[in-house]
């Protein structure tokens, strides 16, 4: 029957490992390929997701777009817990594919700073699913402004 609800996809369903939290204030983009989740420990800080279907190719793999949307978005968790700015626009990003990731993996990513200039951020990360290594990127962020400059300020 075409009117029957789907099941609603939780945080429960997701079933994140200990630490994660779900992302607040995702844009539409980042809530079209998640939801993602959030690990702000100073040490090991991380974001990943579930693969869930509609994140499938027709190969029944975890879509590389989706992938490389994880791995461009690595810096949140550093962003969020260092203040590093709201609006980190990506300048370059290189990605390189080496297993395959299936349905019901946790795909995570810990970002690993290179190099921080005064307007520009240098990151690599290897994204795993479920512990195995899968896609390594590198990914260069401008650096932007911090968070609440800006916003609904009108005084010059």
């Amino acid at each position: 029957m075409l009117d029957e609800p789907n099941p609603v996809e939780t945080e429960e369903a997701d079933n994140p490992p200990p630490g994660f939290i779900l992302l607040a204030e995702s844009s539409e983009s980042e809530r079209l390929t998640g939801p993602y989740y959030v690990r702000l420990d100073k040490d090991a800080p991380a974001i990943g997701f579930r693969v869930r279907r509609r994140h499938l190719n027709r190969a029944g793999m975890c879509h590389g777009g989706v992938l490389a949307t994880l791995a461009d978005m690595n810096i949140t968790p550093i962003s969020r817990s260092q203040d590093l700015g709201e609006v980190n626009p990506t300048i370059s990003m290189t990605l390189d594919y080496f297993a395959p990731v299936v349905l019901g993996q946790w795909v995570e990513a810990q970002p690993d700073i290179l190099r921080r200039t005064r307007n520009i951020l240098f990151s690599r990360c290897v994204l795993t699913a479920d512990g195995v290594p899968s896609v390594s990127a590198s990914v260069v962020y401008r650096i932007g402004r911090p968070r609440g400059a800006g916003k609904g300020d009108t005084s010059t």
